[in-house]
């Protein structure tokens, strides 16, 4: 293992930690794919207390996490969720106050590449000893945040084995690498009954087509190629369907409605543990690249992501049991018939197990 000092001199790594605090700042899937480093350190050290840090995105990924002792969440002032920066900024300070007056041995900076705005969280939390990943040269003056730095991750490997890299210094080499999205019995049941309103019951295959896209960033599918999936699987009968979308999609998928002769269930929810159930309820979940892949891999769902210019080996869904569709740089490049073929092959195996 590769480990280069800070130019100060490093305290000494702790044989037994009584407090771990892991710091993971940005989305969805980037959180998910941390999931099992609390599985890890819980392992490694029963007896610690093992906590998180994230963003109000994350949120509902980390709670009722079995492997957490605690969990701090701070809102982010680009988000919006205040009126004005200030208050977000406020609210952060507090997060950061309570997190310190914990006195935590070690906290560790989750990401492979060096964030200023998250080595800043950790050295807020007054750890004695900040494990992160180096800084780069844009970023010279940035590196008081961390004094343990992890220098040889593998930058191709998937996020999952990334992020527990961060975890070496502690000695934790895990042989199960599991994901973990909890679900709520409240989940669970609100999608049971929007099944039921749909006449759609509990011994039927279900597959949920999720849509999303990152226009911002020239990543789509086509309205057209939704539309035309959902005819395949409902005319041949092959399955039910449920169309699922995030919140601002909602022109979008009226628009793919609109195509069809025939009515498909559409679900939205604003939580992200409701949309988390509805694809544990299914036989086979689509979508395209993105944080939804990572929360069918976390339920364990087969999932198929629909890939373009994505770093497949790095952020393809965590599992033997998923699918990644690529053809060249753009995801629209990925055919109808590739997806159909995708979800009637995994089907075939679900039901044969």
């Amino acid at each position: 293992m590769s480990i280069a000092l800070h130019k100060r001199k490093s305290p000494p790594i702790p044989e037994l930690p009584e407090k771990i605090l892991l710091v993971r700042s940005d989305n969805i899937g980037d959180v998910i794919c941390t999931t099992p480093c609390f599985e890890a350190l819980k392992q490694r050290f029963p007896k610690a207390i093992i906590a998180v840090l994230v963003c109000r995105l994350g949120e509902e990924v980390v709670q009722g996490n079995p492997f957490l002792d605690e969990i701090y969440v701070y809102d982010k002032a680009k988000h919006g969720r205040y009126r004005h920066p200030l208050i977000a900024w406020y609210n952060q300070a507090r997060i950061l106050w309570q997190i310190r007056k914990r006195r935590f041995d070690v906290a560790v900076g989750v990401r492979s590449t060096f964030s200023a705005s998250l080595g800043w969280l950790v050295y807020a939390s007054g750890a004695p000893l900040r494990i992160g990943v180096p800084r780069s040269r844009k970023t010279k003056r940035a590196g008081i945040y961390y004094n343990f730095y992890v220098t040889d991750i593998d930058q191709d490997a998937h996020e999952v084995e990334q992020s527990l890299s961060l975890l070496k210094p502690l000695r934790v080499f895990p042989d199960e690498k599991r994901l973990c999205m909890p679900l709520t019995s409240a989940s669970k049941q609100f999608v049971e009954q929007f099944l039921a309103q749909c006449h759609i019951d509990a011994g039927s295959p279900l597959v949920v087509i999720n849509y999303n896209s990152r226009l911002e960033e020239n990543r789509w599918w086509a309205e057209e190629k939704y539309a035309e999936l959902l005819y395949r699987l409902q005319s041949d009968k092959i399955a039910n369907v449920v169309l699922s979308h995030g919140p601002g999609d909602e022109e979008v998928v009226r628009r793919i409605l609109h195509r069809l002769s025939f009515s498909v269930p559409v679900f939205f929810s604003s939580h992200l543990t409701d949309f988390a159930a509805l694809i544990k309820r299914g036989k086979v979940f689509v979508s395209l690249d993105g944080g939804p892949v990572h929360v069918g891999a976390a339920v364990g769902t087969p999932t198929i992501a629909i890939h373009g210019k994505t770093n497949t080996p790095v952020w393809r869904p965590w599992g033997k049991q998923h699918r990644v569709l690529k053809r060249g740089d753009h995801p629209d490049m990925v055919t109808v018939e590739d997806v159909y073929e995708a979800v009637t092959e995994l089907l075939k195996y679900r039901n044969a197990i």
